[in-house]
């Protein structure tokens, strides 16, 4: 049986709230500083040779917890076999800001003592059930810092956010940590795809929002002005990997019927720039990333392709998710 978006595929967003404890500085492009931060702190929390640049060929690979979020094997089984790691099961981005509909990128960068610094965790599939490990690694951050200057932070609360469309009366945030009662946190699985997915018919034309750097491809070229089923089939893509690794259920639908139908949507407007973001990362040395921001109008029956549309939203679409890439807003 097919399906057009994978109900079992359940999903987090959990908004940490940091406090900074001395001056703290990010750089522009913050979640890449956030995500160097924090993936030091965990793989030092869980490795037992931390001095090791790589999981790769360590016979803990299969239980550590640091692999499966940062560098999760291949299944073997499946098409993701011969890889060498295989799609992360997370997100690191700023807020979007509100009235804006910009992250990645922007927002405040200098903090004084005192003020919060917001962020949020998208977790997919059995990673919601590791977010204790992401609350301990985030706490070594009140010794080692963060940022230029690594100007020392707290994490003062973690919330689940509530899902746009619940089938329960669930409408506020969730608290699982607070700093005022430490020794406490709860854990939570997360919610399934169909409370992020609206039941409204799909309108006949739509626009996409591209909030943060995205990187599209086809036939090996980035696609500055991405067509409706050059975004498509990166969702499928995505999807797929994130159900068969991080599920261990695989989805199944018409993958090649919905790629070839997706052509048949047309672009009715664009406006996209290119953009560059910069990290430095221990192993890899200085990194770029490149991709289009802006706005792009598509016009055709989007009903087929409505919900997967709409699920991308949350878990972004493209290459470089995990530092908050390929984040859009539908603006239907």
């Amino acid at each position: 049986m097919t399906s057009l978006f994978p109900e079992h595929l359940n999903i987090g967003v959990y908004r940490i709230t940091l406090v900074a404890l001395e001056p703290v500085e990010l750089a522009a492009f913050s979640a890449a500083t956030l995500r160097g931060a924090f993936g030091w702190s965990f793989k030092r929390m869980v490795c037992y040779q931390p001095q090791v640049k790589t999981c790769e060929g360590c016979l803990l690979r299969g239980q550590c917890p640091y692999p499966q979020v940062f560098e999760p094997p291949p299944p073997p089984g499946t098409i993701y076999a011969g890889q060498r790691q295989t799609v992360a099961p997370y997100v690191l981005r700023r807020p979007l800001e509100e009235g804006t509909g910009t992250g990645q990128g922007a927002g405040k960068q200098q903090f004084a003592p005192g003020e919060a610094i917001l962020f949020e965790v998208v977790l997919m599939g059995w990673a919601n059930g590791m977010l204790p490990y992401f609350a301990l690694a985030l706490q070594q951050l009140e010794e080692q810092g963060l940022g230029r200057g690594r100007g020392r932070v707290m994490v003062a609360a973690i919330d689940l956010l509530p899902p746009p469309f619940p089938a329960a009366e669930q409408t506020e945030p969730l608290r699982l940590f607070d700093a005022r009662t430490p020794d406490a946190m709860e854990n939570h699985g997360g919610w399934p795809a169909t409370q992020w997915i609206s039941d409204r018919a799909a309108p006949p034309q739509v626009t996409v929002h591209y909030a943060s750097p995205t990187r599209l491809q086809s036939d090996g070229q980035v696609q500055g002005e991405p067509d409706f089923s050059v975004l498509y089939r990166a969702l499928l893509r995505r999807v797929s990997a994130l159900c068969t690794v991080h599920t261990g259920q695989m989805w199944e639908t018409d993958f090649a019927g919905l790629a070839v139908a997706a052509q048949a949507v047309k672009t009715q407007a664009a406006s996209m720039k290119r953009e560059r973001r910069q990290r430095h990362s221990d192993r890899q040395g200085e990194m770029e990333f490149w991709g289009a921001e802006g706005i792009m109008g598509y016009a055709g029956d989007l009903t087929p392709f409505w919900p997967l549309l709409q699920l991308g939203q949350t878990i972004h679409v493209g290459k470089n998710c995990t530092f908050g890439l390929g984040q859009y807003r539908l603006l239907a």
